[in-house]
């Protein structure tokens, strides 16, 4: 799997993409495949770019020569692009995504993707660790899984276009008092056909945690955004 992440300093954005092997017990970071600084100002006067193209040209950068290798872009919401999605098919690698927009679904009783996912009935419950956040008590939380196939619509002036996958709905029904319920809705493009396949998705998801860890440590143990550039 690849974590894509970035950072920002001083109008750079340092952009990785971190190599993760998701098949250990404890998942084991084998490096970085791809790290790029990009000038933010240089796309000010540039309307057709937009910080979405690092996603797209770090995934083309990334090209593992005459290997087995299953590629999948584990990303948050800020991958949440239809293009991004696209770009990995187009690849051949898979995606796991964090939905952020309610998009439009075709061949559904339901609308919208949220109103959809809602409705599904769980098909099992995991229990996960939730990490302290600002706002948020750590805890185990007890959570329901459901899973099914969507159909995406694209962006506003291109409704012709689809992109048929999976989504995982992770929902914790009864949190602590005052505590917000942890929710994710996991888009994927790999087979989920069983609770064991959903609760696949639901682990390598976690996994993108380690590159935020990883920027974490750059960021206060390399203090990288206190660091001037200079030629």
């Amino acid at each position: 799997g690849g974590g894509h992440n970035s950072k920002k300093a001083e109008g750079l954005i340092l952009h990785n993409t971190l190599a993760v092997d998701p098949n250990k017990f404890r998942p084991e970071v084998i490096g970085i495949l791809d790290q790029y600084i990009h000038n933010r100002n240089d796309a000010i006067d540039d309307e057709d770019w937009k910080e979405t193209q690092l996603w797209i040209e770090a995934s083309r950068r990334i090209h593992i020569a005459d290997s087995k290798t299953q590629i999948v872009e584990v990303m948050d919401r800020e991958g949440d692009v239809f293009d991004i999605m696209q770009n990995s098919l187009d690849l051949k690698h898979d995606f796991i995504i964090r939905a952020k927009n309610n998009r439009i679904l075709k061949k559904s009783s339901e609308h919208n993707l949220f109103d959809f996912v809602k409705k599904l009935t769980p098909s099992g419950i995991i229990k996960l660790d939730i990490r302290k956040k600002k706002g948020q008590i750590p805890r185990k939380a007890s959570l329901n899984v459901s899973f099914s196939k969507v159909t995406l619509s694209g962006p506003k002036n291109r409704k012709n276009e689809t992109i048929n996958c999976n989504v995982v709905y992770v929902l914790e029904e009864k949190p602590p008092q005052n505590q917000e319920p942890l929710e994710w809705i996991l888009l994927t493009s790999l087979e989920v056909n069983s609770f064991d396949d959903a609760y696949k998705i639901i682990k390598w998801y976690k996994y993108r945690w380690i590159i935020e860890e990883y920027h974490k440590c750059i960021k206060s143990g390399c203090a990288v955004e206190k660091i001037q550039l200079k030629e």
